[in-house]
C-alpha cells in the first residue's frame, strides 16, 4: 500500500525494499498455495513499483529526457505484464479447490481484486 500510495500522490514511500528482510510465506496447512503466489505476486509487483519510483522519481530522473523517461515506463509496464502473466499460470494451479481449503472466499477475493491494483499500477 505504501508504494500505491506514493506513486499516485507523488510522494517518496516510506518503506524501502532493502528495510524489509522477512522471509517469503511457503505453502503449508495454514497458508494454501493460493495465498503464496498471491503475497508473492504483491511483493513482487511492489519491488517493481519501487524501481519505478527510484528511477522515474526520484532525484535522478531530472536528467532523463522525455524519450528515456518513456522508454523505461514501457519496459516496467512490460516487466509488470509478464509478472501478471505468470501469477495468473501459478493461480491455475494453486487456485484449485483442493489449496483453497477453508480460505477460499476470502482468497478468491483477493485474487479478483489483485487485477484491480494491477491495472492501477499500470
Amino acid at each position: 500500500m505504501d508504494r500505491d500510495n506514493a506513486l499516485r500522490l507523488g510522494y517518496t514511500p516510506a518503506l524501502r525494499d532493502s528495510d524489509i528482510d522477512s522471509p517469503m510465506l511457503v505453502e503449508s496447512e495454514d497458508c494454501p498455495a493460493s495465498v503464496v503466489v498471491l503475497i508473492k505476486f504483491w511483493v513482487d509487483s511492489a519491488r517493481i513499483q519501487g524501481r519505478i519510483c527510484t528511477t522515474l522519481y526520484g532525484p535522478g530522473a531530472a536528467v532523463l529526457s522525455g524519450t528515456d523517461k518513456a522508454r523505461i515506463a514501457a519496459s516496467y509496464a512490460a516487466e509488470l505484464q509478464e509478472l501478471r502473466r505468470r501469477k495468473a499460470a501459478e493461480n491455475k494451479v494453486a487456485a484449485s479447490p483442493t489449496n483453497y481449503g477453508r480460505n477460499s472466499s476470502s482468497v478468491q477475493l483477493w485474487t479478483h481484486g489483485d487485477d484491480i491494483m494491477h491495472f492501477s499500477i499500470l
